[in-house]
């Protein structure tokens, strides 16, 4: 099997000389500047990982890990699962078999089951 694996490593970024009156507004200016061509280190080790599997065109076999590279990411997957219920949403509150596709597969991956 052939997968795409999406690496997020951790960087070091240094703006220098903010103008700010705490250290709170000092980190939303720094985020505000054009920080790309800033002096940048890498430092050890990954945010996280996304790993895809080649073929999966809808990207229902992807899956988030955490930094250990080992631990999928809970979090991310329900997020996930928001994003995607609010998109079908926005687009038509009642998509047919895409919704009840969608809604059996949110069921799944929370450990609901069916009654009856």
């Amino acid at each position: 099997m052939k997968y795409n694996v999406h690496l997020y490593p951790v960087f070091k970024v240094l703006v220098e000389n903010v103008e700010a009156a705490s250290l709170t507004e000092a980190i939303d200016k720094a985020e505000e500047t054009d920080w790309a061509f800033a002096p940048m280190d890498y430092t050890e080790g990954h945010h996280c990982f996304l790993v895809d599997v080649v073929g999966d065109t809808d990207y229902s076999k992807s899956q988030w890990y955490l930094p250990d590279g080992e631990t999928p990411d809970p979090m991310v997957d329900e997020i996930g699962i928001i994003r995607e219920f609010l998109a079908l949403y926005k687009k038509h509150p009642a998509r047919g078999s895409d919704w009840a596709n969608f809604h059996r597969r949110v069921k799944q991956q929370l450990g609901v089951k069916d009654e009856g």
